[in-house]
């Protein structure tokens, strides 16, 4: 909420876009997200998913996963198009010590990638 917001009383509109979206992202996601795990995983060697969520990264639909190499002490984010199952990214391993660092002003608490992390925003885990 910015400034303006806090002054404005509660109000009660006909569209809850909150509660809406999760049914609109649930309604375009074509793929599954153990369709998307297992495409995710498939990018990955010896590393494990611990956790993702269904998502919107630049205007597309996609699966964001969180794996990490429990041996080498590295972490991975696989994004997936929710659509086609398409590979939409890899990232580079970074450090699994890196989690819960500050990032620049402004910003709030999160993970190497730029997300609340390792757990705190990501749904789905698996096991």
């Amino acid at each position: 909420m910015n400034g303006y917001d806090s002054t404005i009383p509660k109000i009660n509109g006909s569209v809850n876009v909150v509660e809406n979206m999760g049914n609109i992202l649930k309604q375009n996601a074509k793929i599954s997200f153990p369709a998307g795990a297992e495409t995710a995983r498939k990018q990955l060697t010896n590393a494990t998913e611990v956790g993702g969520h269904l998502g919107v990264t630049q205007g597309y639909l996609k699966y964001t996963y969180f794996a990490v190499d429990t041996n080498k002490q590295i972490s991975y984010i696989v994004m997936i198009d929710a659509g086609n199952c398409n590979v939409l990214y890899k990232s580079e391993g970074k450090p699994i010590n890196s989690f819960g660092h500050m990032g620049h002003p402004g910003k709030l608490m999160s993970g190497p990638f730029g997300h609340s992390g390792p757990f705190g925003l990501w749904g789905n885990r698996i096991g």
